[in-house]
């Protein structure tokens, strides 16, 4: 989404997003940041998140990290939404009690869902329930003619609220623990064994279709409970799309016409249902639980009538307290006095309009704030200022002083690029310095190398910290942010290559985001060379994607970035910076882990801003990986009891089945598997072994390639 959206942002004014898998984040993170989407209104609207979901609806646990992400994102687009809008009050009640960081960039606000045209009664050209405008044969596609529809509105509310007689038993909605599958089931087996009520009962149909009930596939859950429901026919019905299936749910049950379905929505929680909002507006005889925001779409009046568990006091139902008793009493209710249908609180065509004035007054308030609908395509202009969040340009002399802090041992070539990679940046020279740390380089060819850019450093007023000792990576890095004087300092490894506007790019996202620590995405390559150069770069698409700063996903993967960083210096200095121990890695993977623990803002750059050199000495590949691994888990065993601490570690390192591994250490299972590497699902032996292989056919194709 976010691809297509930079790429079109002059064609929308507003985008509206589920809140449902965060769908929205890496396009609020580029938004906030002032990047790109600067003039495009966001709305995420919280119809229901996967949290509130699995773990209070279905009684289940997030079960893997990619469920760990989807929260982090989750919370975070609600957070960084320009308008939060919930059909229920409910939701937003639910969302501050579990801690939801509130929206930080605009309001949150109540407004019931629209409904579909095919689910509105009384559908004429032009009248009360039509939309803006409508064609000659807008009904050419529909199942059910106005002549046909009892309950429009012709037919009046008292006709509509008179009881009519069911002998259907319907469950309308997906076969899910939390949709009630459990306790529609436990009432059908109640019911089924009185006689006089099993004479009542026709059929019963679920509608809808399989999820997951109690962890098993919903069609083979309730193919296992009506085993006992040996003289009552019953079918699942999946052929049904959500048209089809409010037609079926209007027919009639018998072939005589005299006696309707009813449709049973036991939910144990809800948001705000369009089941129940589109029966009560077709007139379909139901019953439905009182939990979340479902007693707001039917009138006041009316709720006792279709709701079960209803009671008056204005508080909501977070999760129902629905068992088969209960729900098989309110069925034989109706089985033996007939249904009442509830009338819908709200008028569809009104609730249409005040959308549209809603929607029409926030964009072009706005744009109003925004100062026109022009969108800047490029934050840089030629005369080396930088536009910023808010379109207006910041000169030159007025843009941050910012330091880049490059760590090198021994590798002078790849170094060499890497510098070249740090004098191309657009950002303008002389608001930036370049400081490299030399880790004490042991040959003599790094040494003449650092000799050689004496000269140009002090031209350019940039610094070469030579190292007496060796310190390592965390060390080093530490050794050049003492020596910086900028107001965000920009870490870089030695066989890397920053793209152009890498310097740019952090800066702009850290006047506009005010992160504490930032990250990007990344695009490998293989070559020892030039990667602009290189016939390996053929586009611009990041290679990996990280999620940014949850310390919970933390734990198990790294979901923070790699080490190419930007850091707020203020911040650096209060989190502590690198540790510095000696031959082992992750540092970087410690470092973010630990400032998000203690509360300081790591986010994620949703661009690629710089080239990832795989190669054969990287230090991932010459440091023992369960020595790094454990690195990473420090932050973590600092903050938990020590009860706790071999729980962690046997789960990250479980013993080995087989006495062949040295170190008696298995491969870690369940989430702790994606902690296995920087990159996660990276083959880098393949790659290696690719780029050497395209690195001979260029050679031998087209000559060596110049640096």
């Amino acid at each position: 989404m976010y691809k297509y959206l930079k790429t079109h942002e002059h064609v929308f004014d507003v985008a509206h997003f589920h809140d449902y898998r965060g769908a929205a984040y890496y396009s609020l993170l580029a938004k906030t940041q002032g990047l790109f989407l600067r003039n495009l209104l966001i709305v995420v609207q919280t119809h229901g998140n996967n949290k509130w979901a699995k773990v209070v609806g279905n009684n289940e646990v997030l079960g893997d990290v990619g469920e760990l992400e989807m929260d982090f994102m989750e919370r975070r687009a609600v957070k960084l939404a320009d308008y939060v809008v919930s059909p229920s009050r409910y939701l937003l009640e639910w969302m501050r009690r579990e801690s939801w960081a509130e929206n930080t960039n605009g309001e949150a606000i109540v407004h019931p869902n629209l409904l579909p045209e095919e689910s509105r009664r009384g559908r004429r050209k032009g009248g009360r329930n039509s939309m803006v405008s409508s064609s000659d044969d807008s009904n050419s596609d529909n199942d059910y003619s106005d002549d046909d529809d009892r309950n429009a509105e012709e037919v009046g509310d008292e006709k509509r609220r008179s009881a009519v007689m069911v002998d259907e038993l319907v469950f309308f909605g997906r076969l899910e623990t939390r949709k009630g599958v459990v306790e529609f089931c436990d009432a059908v087996d109640i019911l089924l064994k009185n006689e006089t009520m099993a004479a009542m009962i026709s059929k019963v149909t679920f509608l809808g279709r399989a999820a997951s009930v109690l962890g098993q596939n919903g069609h083979e859950y309730v193919r296992e409970r009506a085993k006992k429901w040996t003289n009552t026919p019953w079918r699942i019905e999946t052929r049904f799309g959500s048209k089809e299936a409010k037609a079926y749910l209007k027919s009639p049950a018998n072939r005589k016409g005299n006696k309707r379905k009813l449709a049973v929505l036991p939910s144990l929680i809800e948001n705000s249902p369009y089941a129940v909002y589109e029966c009560a507006e077709l007139g379909i005889p139901f019953l439905a639980s009182d939990v979340g925001g479902t007693r707001d779409l039917l009138r006041e009046e009316d709720r006792a009538m279709s709701l079960i568990g209803y009671s008056e006091e204005d508080t909501y139902h977070e999760k129902m307290a629905m068992t088969g008793e209960l729900l098989a009493n309110r069925i034989r209710e109706v089985l033996e006095k007939g249904a009442l249908s509830a009338r819908p609180r709200y008028d569809a065509a009104e609730n249409d309009e005040k959308w549209l004035r809603w929607t029409t007054h926030v964009v072009v308030e706005y744009k109003s704030k925004r100062g026109g609908p022009n969108v800047a395509s490029n934050y840089r202009d030629d005369d080396n200022s930088v536009v910023f969040l808010k379109d207006t340009k910041i000169e030159a002399k007025d843009l941050p002083f910012v330091s880049i802090v490059m760590t090198h041992y021994d590798r002078p070539r790849l170094c060499k690029v890497a510098i070249q990679s740090v004098i191309d940046q657009d950002y303008p020279h002389e608001k930036f310095e370049f400081i490299l740390v030399d880790d004490k380089s042991p040959s003599h060819e790094a040494r003449l190398f650092l000799d050689s850019l004496e000269a140009d450093f002090r031209k350019r007023n940039w610094k070469i910290v030579r190292n007496k000792e060796n310190v390592y990576l965390g060390g080093a890095r530490n050794v050049g942010f003492k020596h910086a004087k900028g107001k965000y300092v920009m870490f870089m490894d030695d066989d890397n290559y920053a793209k152009p506007h890498e310097l740019r790019t952090f800066v702009v996202a850290m006047e506009n985001g005010n992160a504490d620590v930032l990250t990007s995405l990344v695009q490998f390559f293989w070559s020892h060379d030039n990667p602009l150069k290189a016939r390996e770069i053929v586009d611009d698409e990041p290679s990996y994607l990280f999620l940014g700063g949850d310390a919970e996903t933390g734990a198990f993967k790294n979901c923070f970035g790699d080490a190419n960083c930007c850091v707020r210096a203020t911040s650096f200095e209060k989190i502590g910076g690198y540790t510095e121990d000696k031959q082992i890695g992750f540092e970087d993977w410690e470092m973010y882990a630990n400032a998000s623990m203690r509360g300081f803002q790591v986010d994620i750059v949703p661009e690629s801003v710089y080239y990832y050199r795989f190669s054969q000495g990287s230090m991932q590949r010459t440091t023992d990986y369960l020595i790094n691994r454990k690195r990473s888990l420090r932050p973590y065993l600092r903050t938990l009891p020590k009860t706790m601490h071999s729980k962690l570690l046997k789960a990250a390192f479980p013993k080995a089945s087989s006495n062949k591994n040295k170190q008696n250490i298995g491969k870690p299972s369940g989430m702790m598997a994606q902690g296995d590497a920087r990159f996660h699902g990276v083959d880098e032996d393949t790659m290696i072994r690719e780029g050497e292989r395209r690195r001979r056919e260029e050679e031998e194709n087209f000559g060596h390639v110049e640096l």
